[in-house]
């Protein structure tokens, strides 16, 4: 969590409460505490793996018992591997798959178990909010396990949009152009975290912290 996320830094000038939760959890207490001293509402951080199915619906639960309701769950975490399709191994696969796929997968499932249990009558269940890429709409040649799961992400936010919409859930993916910045430029270096996807999650509670 290089920056503050300009969504959570957004959601706190509303006046919302909002958890932060990366790997990195010292990123996200930093971060916490320069939005929170900013207003007008709170930010808090959480140390998360995505890839943990168990840790990611602990924490949503959590909020959600603790303030009431879960406006919004934001799937945002990724890593990036840049480099030959040939130089790729199944370390650089797996991670792809268990960051991009499996931890959206993972958020948008304990999230979608809570708006349903909060939803009344016809109004707004919630949000759920994925992270995609440009490298999920067009093709993205040197980026295949970045591209493979970003598409994926794509196609899972567009399924799960037309089922949740009865039940009052809004799902979005949103699909940010592609930077070079923090990129890796082989698949054998180590996983760099790109400056829109540094924060694992983001679930806000729409009320006054």
């Amino acid at each position: 969590m290089r920056h503050r996320p300009a969504l959570a830094a957004a959601l706190v000038a509303r006046g919302t409460y909002a958890v932060l939760a990366d790997l990195d959890g010292e990123a996200a207490e930093r971060a916490a505490r320069e939005l929170t001293a900013t207003g007008p509402g709170q930010a808090v951080a959480a140390q998360l793996d995505v890839a943990d199915r168990a840790a990611v619906l602990a924490l949503v639960e959590q909020l959600a018992s603790e303030r009431g309701r879960l406006e919004m769950m934001v799937n945002n975490a990724g890593v990036l591997f840049a480099g030959p399709f040939e130089e790729t191994t199944e370390r650089h696969w797996a991670k792809a798959i268990d960051v991009h796929l499996r931890g959206v997968i993972h958020g948008a499932h304990a999230a979608y178990g809570v708006m349903l249990r909060q939803r009344v009558g016809k109004a707004s269940a919630g949000v759920i909010l994925n992270t995609g890429s440009l490298a999920g709409l067009i093709p993205a040649p040197r980026m295949t396990p970045y591209a493979t799961t970003k598409w994926a992400v794509v196609g899972f936010s567009q399924a799960l949009r037309a089922e949740a919409r009865r039940h009052g859930i809004q799902v979005n993916v949103v699909c940010p152009p592609m930077s070079t910045q923090s990129s890796s430029t082989s698949p054998s270096s180590p996983p760099a975290r790109m400056p829109w996807e540094a924060s694992a999650a983001t679930l806000a509670s729409i009320s006054r912290a």
